[in-house]
């Protein structure tokens, strides 16, 4: 989790760090999903996303073109 996030004042914050990660998939649904795209963290408005097999930066558009 990006540090700053841990910072924000904001009245839902306690929620969203013990939210609980959910994987994220690309592709057709069904037992198994799609490949692996990555790990979302939702609370309210505010979501975290890790996208799998990335560095620190990928287009936040055409997910589906990130050669994950």
């Amino acid at each position: 989790m990006a540090a700053w996030l841990r910072e924000l004042q904001w009245e839902g914050l306690e929620g969203f760090l013990v939210a609980e990660w959910r994987v994220w998939r690309l592709g057709a649904a069904g037992e198994g999903g799609g490949r692996l795209a990555g790990y979302v963290q939702s609370e309210g408005w505010l979501s975290e996303v890790v996208v799998a097999g990335r560095g620190t930066w990928c287009r936040p558009t055409r997910a589906e073109r990130a050669d994950l």
